[in-house]
């Protein structure tokens, strides 16, 4: 019989396991006429494969057979999987293909249909990174005393005083299950359900957000004003800094 190793987040983590021990129990409770649990959200990037994953992992410690189907049609891991190798092929032997096809099984390399292809070719290679810096990939903070420095390739440099931003927020995304926590200042009143899927906000002058950690959370109560500085004191108070992003 084939085995399969499953490697999860959390897979160590005591707490999270006997969390979802707490689950299987639950569910035992429910009734033994149940066999058919379905595990859904209405947001994407909530846990839902990882917690179908733990809780069948779970469930087949006492021996039950559990079997698991993917039923999300419109982003299946499977069909994500398949897409991304079919991707990755056509990208491999759609430009092999053409520039074989335009210099003759590279045997006219060296002429003029060779050179042209050849020079097509490394243009198109630079044109996708100098696409990825001009929309911000690159893009980056730089917090200074009296204010937040932005950076961009392609673009001028960009100083914002503290006080344009006069919204101070914890925000979080769900990850694996997991809620991973941000520290957010914003020239705007952030609406609750972009504060609960904070990953969905685009970055920019007007929005920062940094990943919350004891090493972050420290440099920026060093650097930012006290009015910015209490107000995350107070909104996370609750949730101590710890070495990772994860704040169980």
């Amino acid at each position: 019989m084939q085995s399969t190793i499953l490697k999860l987040p959390g897979a160590n983590d005591f707490f999270t396991q006997e969390a979802f021990k707490a689950l299987r129990t639950n569910l035992q409770f429910c009734g033994q006429d149940i066999h058919t649990v379905v595990i859904t959200s209405c947001n994407e990037n909530e846990g839902k494969t990882t917690i179908t994953l733990q809780l069948a992992k779970s469930l087949s410690e006492l021996d039950k057979r559990v079997l698991v189907i993917d039923a999300d049609m419109r982003k299946s891991v499977k069909t994500l999987f398949i897409s991304a190798i079919i991707i990755c092929v056509i990208l491999i032997t759609m430009p092999l293909s053409i520039m074989v096809w335009l210099t003759n099984g590279f045997r006219e390399l060296g002429n003029r249909t060779g050179f042209f292809s050849t020079l097509f070719f490394l243009l198109a290679g630079l044109a996708m990174p100098i696409y990825f810096l001009y929309n911000g990939v690159d893009a980056h903070m730089i917090f200074r005393k009296d204010g937040a420095e932005f950076r961009q390739a392609f673009r001028k440099t960009e100083v914002h005083t503290y006080k344009e931003y006069p919204y101070v927020n914890k925000a979080f995304y769900p990850y694996y299950g997991l809620p991973m926590y941000y520290m957010v200042l914003s020239n705007r009143r952030l609406r609750d359900a972009e504060l609960c899927q904070i990953n969905n906000v685009r970055v920019g002058p007007g929005m920062i957000k940094i990943r919350y950690n004891k090493k972050n959370y420290e440099r920026l109560l060093s650097i930012v004003p006290s009015r910015i500085a209490l107000s995350l004191q107070a909104q996370f108070k609750d949730i101590p800094p710890k070495r990772f992003n994860f704040c169980l």
